[in-house]
């Protein structure tokens, strides 16, 4: 299999270390992991932290090929974390991030699979660029984690993701977001909200919803069935990156042949490993 991985590298930076991160570059980290071609379509300064980002890019097995190198600052993300390891992010602007290139190499190959999500899409080169590259149609299915942070997102980025993704991924606590800058509605229970997304939005295959201390719930819009994963029980160090776990065990597992069930079991299970750890990817046995 071959993913495409579009979007931001960001260090996250704590007040006492520096952790490389970014939903896409963790995201990708896990699927090459999984033993996935996966190409990171993103974009790094001319800067130490610009190295020492490819360098993380490699150790993982990502391929670099498609990042560019920016006369603009690598990305960047102030974190704090409250009582329970629940992450808020300050994120720096005009970043190399923020104007990735989109060229032959991302247009004109096959790729069984595209990622991406609504922060990328907060600069004007880069709406333009992923619009680009949806148009080329190269890739088999679509994939986006909305992965919403304010105030970086809005209604076109968000109808962007649910109007061309065959499989989506949203958290519990952006499913109010969704729905109101999807649909224009209200709050609905998950079970109502997945059913009134895959009708408005008939290129939606499968829908998953984490549910953080509940587990997962994926709705198969193919079959109207509705699958439920309840949480693994362990003890939390912190719950940055699990969604990005989740979302690469669900994909890889789902582009495998696995059923929707069988995807959201592995889903649940890796972004159960990770948040009982301080770091967003799991570290190398």
């Amino acid at each position: 299999m071959k993913f495409l991985v579009f979007g931001e590298i960001i260090w996250d930076l704590y007040p006492d270390k520096k952790c490389i991160g970014g939903a896409p570059f963790n995201f990708a980290a896990y699927t090459a992991g999984a033993g996935v071609e996966t190409h990171l379509l993103s974009a790094v300064g001319q800067d130490p932290l610009g190295d020492r980002a490819l360098e993380y890019v490699r150790e993982y097995g990502v391929r670099s090929d498609l990042i560019l190198r920016s006369s603009r600052p690598t990305g960047s993300c102030q974190v704090t974390l409250n009582e329970s390891g629940v992450p808020t992010y300050t994120l720096v602007e005009n970043t190399a991030y923020d104007a990735i290139l989109v060229g032959p190499g991302a247009t004109e190959t096959d790729f069984d699979l595209l990622y991406f999500g609504t922060l990328a899409q907060r600069s004007r080169e880069n709406n333009e660029g992923l619009r680009k590259l949806l148009a080329a149609g190269n890739c088999r299915e679509v994939f986006c984690d909305l992965n919403l942070r304010t105030p970086f997102y809005n209604e076109e980025s968000v109808r962007l993701c649910l109007s061309h993704a065959t499989v989506v991924k949203i958290s519990r606590e952006e499913l109010a977001e969704t729905m109101r800058l999807g649909l224009g509605a209200l709050l609905w229970e998950p079970e109502a909200a997945v059913k009134a997304l895959a009708a408005a939005y008939p290129n939606l295959k499968i829908i998953a919803i984490t549910l953080d201390k509940d587990g997962a719930m994926a709705y198969d819009a193919r079959t109207g069935e509705i699958f439920r994963h309840g949480p693994e029980r362990v003890k939390v160090a912190s719950t940055v990156g699990a969604g990005d776990s989740f979302s690469a065990a669900f994909t890889v597992s789902l582009l495998r042949g696995e059923t929707v069930e069988k995807a959201l079991d592995a889903g649940v299970y890796l972004s159960s490993q990770v948040v009982a750890v301080p770091e967003a990817i799991l570290r190398r046995s």
